[in-house]
């Protein structure tokens, strides 16, 4: 599974909240957010389980089957 990077970023917009704005009220820094924004690094569980809980989802919700078409 990876991490749906345009969704995080899109569900984080739809809040209202900057990238360092969200970043800070996860607890992790605007440039490891915006890395995994842009898909060019894969978040661990635990920053997952961060990002899901600041957005108000699950982790699954932010997840892709690459094995599956969208």
């Amino acid at each position: 599974m990876k991490t749906n990077a345009a969704l995080i970023r899109r569900r984080r917009y739809l809040m209202g909240q900057g990238l360092y704005e969200f970043a800070k009220n996860i607890g992790m820094s605007g440039q490891g957010l915006g890395n995994i924004e842009r898909g060019e690094r894969q978040a661990r569980p635990r920053t997952l389980r961060k990002i899901a809980q600041g957005l108000g989802c699950e982790v699954s919700d932010l997840l892709v089957d690459e094995g599956k078409p969208s």
